[in-house]
């Protein structure tokens, strides 16, 4: 069977050699495409101080509204910071820079979510960076192809945010408790 990029699809699903030959592949054959130079804008940050300061001042702005809204809505939220799977998984990242003609420099890697961590004035932030690095050791928290999720990253968010959010909700509930108590649908009679 052939893959998108015109290669084994087979062969593409067990070496990650060839699969990123084949993403190189596809990359150089779709250089005028559009959404190529979206991914390549949204890598910047990470590979350029420059780039990163560019952008702050819209992020700031974007981080200040969510803690508007937050506030006027009497909510606690959180900040949920994901990073690339080219941050997390470091087999990943001088070939997805390559692939965009760009240069590592692994503390730029780590300025974005710094950058955000320092401007968010909100009530918590959980920087799943850590936790998603750690867990690639037993297993990829991305998928091959495609910037989203495994099964194994998933469950590793899901821990993550629980172990970061399940004392601050406790911390919440024992401050403000509700004012009825809970009602068990079971035991309410029809008319």
């Amino acid at each position: 069977q052939m893959s998108a990029g015109g290669g084994s699809l087979w062969l593409a699903k067990r070496s990650r050699l060839y699969s990123r030959w084949l993403v190189h592949k596809a990359l150089r054959a779709r250089a005028g495409d559009f959404r190529i130079q979206e991914y390549r804008d949204e890598m910047l940050p990470f590979a350029s101080e420059q780039d990163l300061q560019r952008l702050l001042p819209r992020t700031e702005a974007a981080l200040h509204d969510f803690e508007k809204a937050c506030s006027q809505l009497e909510i606690g939220c959180t900040l949920v910071l994901i990073p690339p799977a080219y941050v997390v998984d470091r087999s990943r990242t001088g070939s997805s820079f390559s692939a965009f003609d760009l240069t590592v420099d692994d503390k730029q890697l780590e300025r974005p979510a710094a950058a955000i961590r320092g401007l968010y004035r909100g009530d918590a932030v959980v920087d799943l960076s850590a936790s998603l690095q750690r867990a690639e050791s037993s297993g990829s928290t991305y998928l091959v192809f495609d910037p989203h999720f495994s099964a194994h990253g998933h469950a590793t968010v899901a821990a993550e945010i629980t172990h970061q959010l399940l004392p601050k909700l406790g911390e919440r509930r024992a401050a403000n408790p509700p004012s009825d108590p809970p009602v068990d649908p079971q035991s309410k009679q029809s008319p």
